[in-house]
């Protein structure tokens, strides 16, 4: 059964570091450059920044597939989000990356269709194009996911070539309100 995708949702959590009152927020190149991507190949994305974007449930939820870059100071609020999804949005596709998953993707495989253990320039498209085709995703190398209550680790895959894209900034929702520090 093909599965539409058209709308994707990058949502990034920012630890809280506090230092003299100050929370930093810095979106990250990876999450813009996939968004980038994606977007060239006909997906709408939109990327939440958690400090800039309104991060009403609602709004992360409007969309076909949720993809979350995963730090290991914000891995709780997304596991947090993750279960929510789960909850109220079952049919959504939930895709999870970055350094905590490529070095331990149990800790979303759980709570995550997809734990993509390697660079997602190549890997996200694929697995998005393979299930709006209808075939089965958990065959592409670099991932790993839950079957019948243990986690699969598909076998690793060689590094993407570099994309012929850069990161797009202004995809984070608020983005036009960025200012460059204290105004």
């Amino acid at each position: 059964m093909t599965r539409s995708i058209t709308r994707v949702n990058f949502i990034e959590f920012n630890a809280k570091v506090g230092t003299l009152q100050m929370y930093p927020v810095f979106p990250k190149y990876g999450t813009a450059l996939l968004a980038a991507i994606l977007r060239q190949r006909g997906y709408d994305v939109r990327i939440y920044l958690e400090g800039v974007s309104d991060m009403a449930f609602e709004k992360l939820a409007d969309c076909d597939a949720a993809c979350f870059p995963v730090f290991a100071p914000a891995l709780n609020k997304v596991r947090a989000c993750a279960r929510r999804f789960r909850e109220t949005r079952p049919e959504t596709t939930l895709i999870a990356g970055g350094p905590q998953v490529c070095l331990f993707p149990h800790t979303v495989a759980d709570v995550c269709d997809f734990a993509v253990r390697c660079e997602g320039d190549e890997v996200l498209p694929e697995i998005l194009d393979c299930l709006a085709r209808g075939e089965d995703a958990r065959s592409i190398a670099g991932i790993s996911y839950m079957r019948d209550g243990a986690i699969v680790h598909n076998p690793d895959r060689p590094p993407p070539a570099v994309p012929d894209v850069g990161p797009d900034f202004t995809l984070i929702e608020g983005f036009d309100r960025l200012g460059r520090g204290p105004q």
